[in-house]
């Protein structure tokens, strides 16, 4: 304001310094009924909003191979979910598995070249 072209005046009505003013925290009976008016019109829909899912079918793009359309029942969704999971483990524990057996026939791999690097070459 100091660099205003035109000087203007300050309200006289302003508050300066560490004042609260309790009204906006604790409106009157009349302005909570107005602003519940307000907010009803406004929110058409309920609040919170209800718990959704994605669901594919209402995307147009392709699915990639890992897709997999869950059921909208809350009850079968929960179950397929723990299948999925333990689905999941079992491929994992295979997958351990064979690691461990590749893992050791690798070893034995390796100890056979060993013992054939130190035989003596038959020049």
């Amino acid at each position: 304001e100091d660099m205003a072209a035109v000087p203007t005046a300050r309200p006289s009505n302003l508050i300066f310094g560490d004042a609260v003013q309790t009204a906006a925290f604790n409106p009157e009976a009349s302005t909570l009924d107005a602003m519940a008016a307000l907010a009803a019109k406004r929110d058409r829909e309920p609040t919170p909003p209800p718990d959704t899912h994605f669901d594919g079918r209402a995307e147009i793009r392709t699915k990639g191979t890992g897709f997999y359309q869950f059921s909208r029942d809350e009850a079968t969704r929960a179950k397929e979910m723990e299948n999925l999971k333990a689905e999941r483990e079992n491929t994992e524990r295979i997958r351990r598995e064979r690691e461990t057996e590749k893992e050791k026939r690798r070893r034995e791999i390796e100890e056979r070249r060993k013992k054939l690097g130190a035989r003596a070459p038959r020049n």
